[in-house]
């Protein structure tokens, strides 16, 4: 995730990497624990940015990746680690928010697995 960390002011930029362990075919964007992708993108190589341009107060939450892979049958990947993304400034006080892990459990997929955060950010 850019910028790391998972904090990101009102009307910032955001963007959430996500990884094929495998050559794939297709990347989904999910937010908490939902079966409907909010995003998705063909891959470049192995990997898409799935961006958000103007952040706010509704992109606040969990986010996982899934990707369908190009070998032989195509397969779904196992649901990535969640990753946090917090909108500072958009409760009613505006104070900054600290991130924190979702405890909510991923459901997991299929064999495979995906995301990983951009290296060195």
């Amino acid at each position: 995730m850019t910028p790391a960390g998972g904090m990101v002011p009102a009307g910032g930029r955001v963007s959430l990497r996500c990884l094929c362990q495998v050559p794939c075919a297709r990347l989904f964007l999910y937010r908490g624990t939902g079966p409907v992708p909010v995003q998705h993108a063909e891959a470049w190589g192995q990997a898409a940015e799935f961006p958000i341009d103007r952040a706010g107060p509704g992109d606040t939450g969990t986010y996982r990746c899934r990707y369908l892979s190009r070998y032989g049958q195509p397969r779904w990947s196992e649901s990535s680690d969640p990753v946090r993304l917090v909108v500072r400034g958009t409760g009613p006080d505006s104070s900054p928010a600290v991130p924190a892990r979702d405890p909510s459990p991923t459901t997991p997929a299929p064999p495979a697995h995906s995301h990983s955060p951009p290296p060195g950010k």
